[in-house]
């Protein structure tokens, strides 16, 4: 009797932005070891996910992808930090007030769903901009394909590596 394998999901992202606080490793390259990862998927809209260390950073409520209301990838790239990675603007004054508005929100989508975007968002942005200011962000356009178990590493795995691969020649 054969047994069925199931393979592992495979997630291709064209885009990513590595971020790293420069105050925790000054010098360091935010390549080699990004605090997080911000990959960018498209179907029909594009949207935005977030890797972290140790897998997924917890998110404001259950909010798992940001789908952005055009490509101006600087505001975007702000967004997805507050929706994905909130702990790093803790000290944002509104924040509290969008986590509980947000709570039960499952996609964050500037594009469609502007009317159920908190107006304390538009507060949270500009208290989160010096914040996000001091972060380091680098884009990396390589297409970064594997299985989703390899898109959270450990803290000194690489999220992926750019070099070609034997595979990358085929």
């Amino acid at each position: 009797m054969k047994t069925k394998t199931t393979k592992p999901a495979v997630t291709t992202y064209d885009v990513a932005w590595y971020v790293h606080e420069r105050d925790l490793a000054p010098g360091g390259s935010p390549v080699e070891r990004p605090d997080v990862a911000i990959l960018l998927d498209q179907s029909d809209r594009p949207w935005f996910e977030i890797r972290g260390r140790h897998g997924r950073p917890r998110p404001i409520g259950r909010i798992r992808s940001v789908v952005p209301a055009s490509l101006d990838f600087d505001g975007a790239l702000l967004d997805v930090l507050l929706a994905l990675w909130p702990e790093r603007f803790e000290t944002c004054p509104s924040l509290r007030a969008v986590e509980a508005k947000l709570a039960r929100e499952r996609m964050l989508d500037f594009h469609l769903g502007a009317d159920r975007i908190p107006a304390e968002w538009a507060a949270l942005r500009e208290e989160a901009r010096p914040h996000y200011e001091r972060l380091t962000i680098v884009r990396v356009d390589a297409p970064i394909v594997g299985p989703e178990s390899l898109l959270a590493r450990s803290a000194l795995a690489p999220v992926h590596s750019l070099r070609p691969t034997h595979s990358d020649a085929i």
